[in-house]
């Protein structure tokens, strides 16, 4: 409600301001990026379910980021590939508030005896906890 009439300020500005830069200047740059993504920019003053930001996207990828040179030398190309699978199964039960060790025991005990068309229901965005006996 804040925001939508103050963006609409600065992208007239920016529509009037494009013309006056020299294209190839830091400034020039940055306004014809702006107004070429703006649509992309503006969503989150459409969809209530959106931040303003990244900032959680940004501390979710930090781990990866901090830890890069350690784990520049994983081994082989096979222990490469095993870590990234590690690393986005840790981020998607982050995101989804799961205790990894917990749904990773219970997914690979129901495993054996789930049909193939049941198998989405086990993905983390969707899993739900066994009740406890």
């Amino acid at each position: 409600r804040e925001t939508a009439p103050i963006l609409k300020s600065f992208h007239e500005w920016m529509r009037k301001t494009v013309g006056n830069v020299l294209p190839k200047s830091d400034l020039g740059e940055a306004l014809r990026y702006a107004l070429n993504q703006w649509e992309a920019l503006n969503r989150f003053t459409s969809c209530g379910l959106l931040d303003a930001d990244n900032n959680e996207a940004e501390r979710a990828h930090r781990g990866i980021a901090i830890g890069r040179k350690n784990w520049s030398f994983v081994g082989s190309e096979r222990g490469g590939k095993s870590a990234a699978i590690h690393f986005s199964f840790i981020a998607s039960c982050k995101m989804n508030r799961i205790e990894p060790f917990a749904y990773l025991v219970d997914v690979l005990e129901r495993l054996p005896a789930t049909p193939q068309e049941k198998l989405g229901d086990l993905l983390p965005h969707r899993w739900k906890p066994r009740p406890k006996p």
